[in-house]
């Protein structure tokens, strides 16, 4: 049997029990993953996750297509924010976007640091690609929430449930974590009415519209609309 366990936040990556080989599915509903599924299905070549916005501008100075954000706002010098619905529209198709953002990237390097080998990201905009990989990799899964500030995100969480409920509907998953069973609880409690379910827990949510970004949930929620698999590889998230 494959385990799946839960990282909450990145905060938390080092104390995870799971021990090698494994797969590593990264997840940032809001906004991060579904950013970079969006961008890479709509044409964008690669994204390079970056750490700092001194590197990113570096990068923009040599010619790169960049984005950026810092506590939900977009950064004044960067080509995109964090807002998934440009990389529909944008003239990206064939590019390489280097991007840097408060959650996402910062679990990305952590895993990378980590020594991750196999790494994916995931939304619920191909959601059932990620799952099909992962079932196809046979092996375990740490399903890796970027969360907020290195603190939990009850939209990552709930995320989190969804996925491992695709995958223990397999014979050949389950869980004993204690974190993946709550993803698990916070998923069936509302997957029936997801929006308001969103509404009423996610203060991430809360603060984008407090920014003015009041398309974030209604788009986040859409499964399947990106049936890709983004995978980390030398540096870049490629398809």
């Amino acid at each position: 049997m494959y385990q799946i366990e839960t990282c909450l936040s990145p905060a938390l990556f080092e104390y995870r029990k799971i021990s090698s080989p494994f797969i590593t599915i990264v997840v940032d509903v809001f906004r991060a993953t579904t950013c970079f599924c969006t961008a890479l299905y709509h044409g964008a070549s690669a994204i390079i996750p970056v750490d700092d916005l001194v590197q990113l501008q570096q990068m923009k100075q040599q010619g790169y297509l960049t984005a950026a954000e810092r506590g939900g706002k977009k950064i004044d010098f960067a080509d995109f924010g964090n807002d998934p619905n440009v990389y529909i529209s944008a003239e990206i198709a064939g590019k390489e976007i280097a991007y840097s953002t408060t959650n996402g990237t910062v679990a990305i390097k952590k895993a990378v640091d980590a020594g991750c080998k196999t790494m994916a990201v995931a939304s619920f905009l191909n959601i059932s690609a990620v799952a099909n990989f992962v079932i196809q990799q046979q092996k375990d899964v740490l399903i890796f929430c970027a969360g907020w500030e290195k603190q939990f995100s009850f939209e990552d969480a709930f995320f989190a449930g969804a996925l491992s409920e695709r995958l223990m509907k397999k014979l050949e998953f389950e869980t004993s974590d204690d974190a993946t069973k709550m993803s698990c609880q916070i998923w069936n409690n509302g997957k029936n009415h997801p929006t308001e379910t969103i509404q009423e827990n996610s203060s991430h949510l809360h603060r984008l519209i407090n920014f003015g970004i009041t398309n974030t949930l209604p788009y986040a929620l859409q499964e399947d609309i990106c049936p890709i698999v983004p995978y980390f590889v030398e540096g870049k998230i490629i398809v």
